[in-house]
């Protein structure tokens, strides 16, 4: 499961139910009860009611979260089984194999060899479980940018016409600029010089979308609310495709045809 192993020990086959009773503890129980200290070899009470099982620390494994991955990792506990308190109905085999469709007919036999009325069922992976888990963050995912994707184009196509119209209408200006002998840099320039309009909007998009991206952080798995790299493509995408291709227009105009268009 590529839990690791942080201080301490494992269990072993020395632990057996005639030999005391043994646990490891993830990082965030150590944290939350012994600070700085190490707690190998300390004892804690484990469960609740009136005769807590008293349980001696062998080991500090690195935190994972086994019981629901949008929830942070509390405090946990890990006893084996063989000292197990508790009944046990049925159980979970966690088994690491290079390829799952042998790796579980495998597993069949050996079950079927050591019993053959002991059922086996809900055989899946560890990658599936978690794409059970995050079906609503893969779809909100999905959505989102569906939606994300239609504004951008949406509006990308509104300030190229509006930038296009207006290099349009200055056509003469650019043409007569032009047979003065100002570089196509210049003329280039010119209509960026316009896309401040553009950029302050951009900028402001970009404050409202790290405001709203807050109120939707509990929807996002493994993702943070402000993706920096998203935001600074997003931007720079607007930004190109509304002035940069008007301006590059601008900038090929031929004098000779834009004076005499008028």
């Amino acid at each position: 499961m590529e839990i690791h192993l942080i201080a301490g020990r494992t269990f072993t086959g020395t632990d057996t139910p005639v030999a005391p009773q043994v646990g490891i503890i993830n990082q965030a129980l150590a944290r939350e009860y012994f600070d700085d200290t190490n707690p190998v070899g300390a004892q804690i009470d484990f469960g609740g009611g009136a005769n807590p099982l008293p349980v001696q620390i062998v080991g500090v494994v690195s935190d994972v979260n086994f019981r629901e991955i949008r929830r942070d990792v509390g405090p946990s506990v890990f006893l084996p089984y063989t000292q197990s308190p508790f009944r046990l109905g049925a159980v979970t085999v966690a088994v690491r194999t290079r390829d799952a469709e042998s790796g579980i007919a495998a597993l069949r036999s050996v079950v079927t060899d050591m019993d053959a009325t002991l059922p086996i069922f809900s055989v899946t992976n560890l990658e599936a479980q978690i794409d059970s888990a995050t079906t609503q963050e893969r779809q909100f995912a999905i959505l989102s940018s569906i939606a994300g994707v239609v504004a951008l184009l949406l509006a990308s196509i509104g300030l190229y016409g509006i930038l296009s119209q207006s290099v349009i209408r200055r056509t003469r200006e650019f043409g007569i600029r032009a047979a003065l002998g100002a570089p196509r840099s210049s003329l280039v320039g010119l209509v960026m010089r316009e896309i401040y309009i553009v950029i302050g909007g951009a900028a402001l998009g970009l404050l409202v979308a790290a405001g709203t991206t807050r109120l939707l952080a509990s929807m996002l798995f493994g993702l943070s609310p402000l993706d920096i790299p998203t935001y600074i493509v997003s931007a720079l995408l607007l930004v190109g495709v509304a002035a940069y291709l008007p301006a590059r227009r601008a900038g090929r105009i031929d004098p000779v045809i834009a004076l005499r268009s008028e």
